[in-house]
């Protein structure tokens, strides 16, 4: 059985295009890089070290850095991030 978190949201007025094409874009990569995976590396203790790399250039490592060094800033805080 497949939940779908999706449809069970509520409106959100402090949630903008950004925040949804953030979490889109964590989504793909979660089920792209992580979720078929996920039980090789929890039954192995650890994470490949080429999955830091892998989601450096999927963009996923940038939140909480400020723009001048490769992150982003702006349109997502910190209270969204909670």
């Amino acid at each position: 059985m497949s939940l779908d978190f999706d449809s069970a949201r509520l409106a959100n007025p402090h949630i903008t295009a950004e925040h949804e094409e953030w979490r889109r874009q964590l989504r793909r990569f979660m089920e792209r890089e992580i979720i078929p995976h996920a039980e090789e590396w929890d039954e192995a203790g650890q994470l490949p070290d080429s999955l830091w790399k892998t989601a450096a250039e999927a963009g996923v490592l940038q939140l909480g850095y400020p723009e001048e060094y490769g992150g982003i800033s702006e349109g997502i805080d910190i209270w969204h991030m909670n």
